[in-house]
């Protein structure tokens, strides 16, 4: 495996367990992406969401390893989630915070300094698309600035 984003496995997770309240989700899952266009398909309750949420670093795997580009979250954390993107069906934007705000208050969890995290925003609010009409109420929220 190489120890890069740009090397052979993107998504590297081995064995991996998780269980709620003692109910098991996820029975040791053994997944290898390499770069390109990759979906993840099944039905209801199949642990798809548990799955993403333990390749995104937002939970920890009860048993087994989850590493991406080579990297594990315990040890590379900040530097992973600076590479990594991922866009859920719900974005899970604050309801009462405009955009930047939103931004802001995210940029810091990617490991982002404040003046990183404003000039993301910044060039982000830029972009066309986001004054595309319905964009925003598509997005839950319909406040983009005040």
């Amino acid at each position: 495996m190489v120890n890069s984003f740009g090397g052979n496995r993107v998504i590297d997770c081995r064995a991996a367990t998780k269980s709620y309240a003692s109910q098991p989700v996820l029975r040791g899952v053994d997944l290898v992406v390499e770069p390109g266009i990759c979906a993840l398909l099944g039905a209801n309750s199949a642990g798809k969401s548990t799955l993403l949420r333990l390749l995104s670093g937002l939970e920890e795997p009860d048993s087994g390893s989850v590493s991406i580009g080579g990297l594990g979250f315990r040890d590379h954390g900040v530097e992973i989630r600076r590479n990594l993107g991922v866009l859920p069906e719900e974005l899970g934007l604050f309801e009462s915070l405009t955009i930047i705000e939103n931004l802001m208050a995210i940029g810091p969890i990617y490991g982002l300094t404040r003046r990183e995290t404003e000039a993301r925003a910044t060039s982000l609010l830029e972009l066309p698309v986001i004054h595309e009409p319905g964009l925003i109420a598509s997005m839950g929220s319909e406040r983009l600035a005040d």
